[in-house]
Parts: C-alpha cells; sequence; structure tokens
C-alpha cells in the first residue's frame, strides 16, 4: 500500500522526520521495511504474498503497532 496525497492515511510530520522514517534501508527506509516485516510476520510467506493477503483489520493494527514503535502517534489527524 502506498500514500498518496490527498488519501486519510496521510499524516503531516516535519520533513527531517519523513526524510528519516524513509532513509536507511532498500525498500523505502525503515517506515517501509517495518511495514514489510510486519505484513510477513502477521500473513506468511514472501513480503509480496503478505501484502496480497492483508485485510483491513491487519493494515489497522499493523499502522497503530508501527505508529507507537516509531512514537509518531502527536502526528496523529
Amino acid at each position: 500500500m502506498r500514500g498518496m496525497a490527498g488519501q486519510r492515511n496521510i499524516w503531516e510530520i516535519p520533513e527531517d522526520l519523513h526524510k528519516y522514517l524513509h532513509g536507511g534501508g532498500p525498500r523505502g527506509g525503515r517506515w517501509n521495511e517495518a511495514w514489510w516485516r510486519e505484513l510477513q510476520l502477521r500473513y506468511g510467506g514472501t513480503p509480496e504474498k503478505a501484502a496480497e493477503m492483508a485485510d483491513v483489520d491487519g493494515i489497522v493494527t499493523i499502522r497503530e503497532k508501527l505508529v507507537r514503535e516509531f512514537d509518531l502517534e502527536e502526528y496523529r489527524p
């Protein structure tokens, strides 16, 4: 899943935080790597297959876990 401008899953965060979250990894940085990891843990298989199997409840659960892990609650819209 990919966030796009105008979608409600976009949170306003400082630019330096955005660069931190999406830097430091080969697949979109720390944030994206954490998503792939959690999808794979929850659904199994390859990360891509896990993403295909994901459902709304799983996505919300992962998002909430990562919001806590990356300490992003203050930016929640």
